[in-house]
């Protein structure tokens, strides 16, 4: 998953000062054209290390390209720089306009180029691999139907393509960046079951955007199918499709590798310093709140099964009664905590 930039594309102070001053520019003045040169340096690095973090990571297949990584890169930037009759960069200056280019830390400038260009390698590999496939292109079709039945979704053109907008709220497109297709996916797999129709699929997608707000209130049509095309396939209900584009389980394993015992050992062990359980009841709680998210998100299913079914799984002898009265509240805030965690270090790694 895409993380912190590689060693070699670590900005030095120069470097990002230079970006600021002529992202800076835009709203003044003619970009020279070093300062241009630059800018698109810059994004292109950022796209090609995106790209190749995700071919590193099994999510895209670079032999159905057609055409070297750098140049993918350079097609996936290519509309932020296309201008207007007047010879303005009016993608940059739109996403730029409402940021404190001047006020903000170096960090804080290159992570809204990070988003900025993200988006737009999401949105141009969606183009790329869209079509292939006849159950998504059934499922597009769906979506396209059923966006007309829920109130609050409309379709939209913007930026040259057809979006779903979730504007129950009056929300338009704006500035803010498009939700990574992972991390949506991830958030989707707790609201979304074999039995969801488009119907279920749009009102749990306008849900999740309308409580992730730093995200924009819209999605690509195209990519919209995109991620749900794969969520449908893990869940088995159409064929696997030939490229993977989301996280697997092994990646969501590791992640929760890294949070649980964090988690346990700040609040777990004061349940046993308290004396309230033992630390074999302790053990048993890590193993069935991995197995709770697991089921969760890692297989988009989880419906139907009670965390007092899993509990009992590694915890043989727990009844019913007794889990309401003794274990419940406990596993059910751990859940809570860990789940909470969980997702913020996913969106970080995105």
């Amino acid at each position: 998953m895409p993380d912190s930039p590689p060693a070699e594309f670590q900005y030095s102070a120069m470097h990002t000062a230079t970006l600021r001053a002529a992202l800076e520019a835009l709203f003044t003045r003619a970009l020279s054209h070093p300062e241009l040169e630059l800018i698109v340096r810059s994004f292109h690095s950022l796209a090609l290390a995106y790209i190749g973090r995700k071919v590193s990571t099994g999510r895209l297949g670079p032999n159905r390209l057609g055409i070297s990584l750098e140049d993918l890169a350079v097609d996936c930037i290519a509309d932020l720089f296309t201008q207007d009759d007047q010879g303005r960069f009016s993608a940059l200056q739109s996403y730029f306009a409402g940021a404190d280019l001047r006020g903000i830390s170096g960090s804080e400038l290159l992570g809204l180029c990070r988003r900025l260009v993200f988006s737009a390698v999401n949105q141009q590999l969606f183009r790329i691999y869209g079509h292939y496939d006849p159950a998504f292109r059934k499922l597009l079709r769906n979506l396209k139907g059923s966006a007309h039945r829920v109130p609050g979704v409309r379709l939209v053109e913007h930026q040259g393509d057809s979006w779903v907008l979730f504007s129950s709220n009056g929300a338009t497109l704006g500035r803010e960046p498009v939700i990574p297709p992972e991390y949506l996916e991830t958030l989707l797999s707790s609201h979304l079951s074999v039995r969801s129709s488009s119907v279920d699929m749009l009102r749990s997608v306008g849900q999740v955007l309308a409580e992730n707000s730093a995200y924009a209130s819209g999605y690509p049509l195209i990519g919209l199918a995109s991620v749900l095309r794969h969520m449908l396939a893990r869940m088995e209900v159409v064929d696997e499709p030939g490229e993977r584009d989301g996280i697997t389980v092994e990646e969501m394993e590791s992640v929760l590798r890294g949070i649980l015992p964090e988690v346990l050992s700040g609040i777990g062990a004061r349940y046993v310093r308290d004396g309230k359980l033992g630390p074999d009841i302790l053990r048993a709680y890590q193993s069935a709140v991995r197995e709770i998210l697991l089921m969760e998100f890692g297989h988009g299913n989880g419906h139907g099964v009670s965390f007092c079914d899993i509990l009992s799984t590694v915890l043989p002898g727990v009844t019913r009664a007794e889990y309401a009265e003794v274990h419940r509240s406990r596993l059910e805030y751990l859940v809570r905590v860990t789940r909470r965690r969980f997702l913020e270090q996913m969106q970080q790694n995105l």
